[in-house]
């Protein structure tokens, strides 16, 4: 086996690790703001909100599994009556090795976190109020959390009006596309949990696969091994011990660099998660 992923957080991210709040102006070290890729909103018709976080240089925030330390970044919207939101989408992110050997998964500079939001198809007022309370955790040789209220007004219309348009597709562009179908399932009453993943794009660097989190699991990604059709993975868990795992499915992210090696790009395989019988 090639690595140890543990998606369980640390507690305190490691005794020592985190930062007094008042050692560092946590506004000095992240920026966060709200923005849509509409500034007008057609009732019944989706549009996208996003934060967008941006880091002082030389500090880094977390992918939704942020691996051995840290801690994923959370955004809860409060919407008008009628409107929904989808799960918050995390662009692929940085692989980070750290001191010690500690690895973990983040965003250096900039992300931009989004969620699809989709209007009723009668909106009573004028204008679409949005509210994402986010919290964080920005990290260089000390982590210091962070937390913003941010509040976006969008107008209301028969047709809508785009807006933020190039920052919306640029960062679109760096989601994971999605596996075209799920891999067998971990069954978790098996004595030995353990399911392959398939994908046609050759990766022999175990560095490149990424295991979601799952709260009281264990995951271990084994050797990545080629065919003609492309590149076998195998994946076993471990249910530690007094734990219920909650979770369906689990994601697991391939990441590679884009021909310019400027951005990473990934592909997220869905793996579904079974008690057994």
């Amino acid at each position: 086996m090639n690595r140890l992923l543990i998606p369980l957080i640390f507690a305190a991210c490691s005794a020592g690790f985190i930062a007094p709040a008042q050692a560092q102006s946590t506004a000095n070290l992240v920026q966060a703001s709200l923005l849509a890729n509409v500034s007008v909103v057609k009732p019944g018709e989706p549009f996208t909100a996003g934060v967008l976080l941006k880091m002082k240089p030389g500090w880094h925030t977390y992918w939704s599994n942020p691996g051995d330390a840290g801690l994923p970044t959370r955004v809860q919207w409060i919407l008008p009556p009628g409107f929904t939101a989808s799960d918050l989408r995390f662009p692929v992110p940085t692989r980070i090795d750290e001191p010690g050997g500690i690895v973990v998964y983040g965003y250096p500079g900039q992300v931009l976190l989004t969620s699809t939001i989709v209007p009723p198809s009668q909106i009573d007022s004028a204008a679409v109020p949005i509210t994402a309370k986010v919290n964080w955790l920005c990290c260089s040789e000390n982590c210091v959390p962070g937390k913003a209220t941010l509040n976006l007004q969008l107008g209301v219309a028969e047709k809508s009006v785009p807006d933020n348009t190039q920052l919306f597709e640029t960062w679109q562009t760096r989601l994971p596309t999605p596996a075209p179908a799920p891999a067998a399932p971990l069954v978790l009453s098996d004595a030995s949990p353990e399911t392959k993943i398939r994908t046609t794009r050759k990766i022999t660097d175990p560095k490149s696969i990424v295991p979601g989190a799952a709260d009281g699991l264990i995951l271990t990604v084994g050797t990545p091994r080629l065919t003609n059709l492309g590149t076998t993975i195998p994946i076993s868990a471990r249910v530690l011990k007094g734990q219920t795992v909650s979770a369906k499915s689990i994601p697991i992210l391939l990441t590679w660099a884009d021909p310019d090696g400027k951005d990473r790009l990934g592909e997220e395989i869905t793996v579904p998660v079974a008690s057994g019988h």
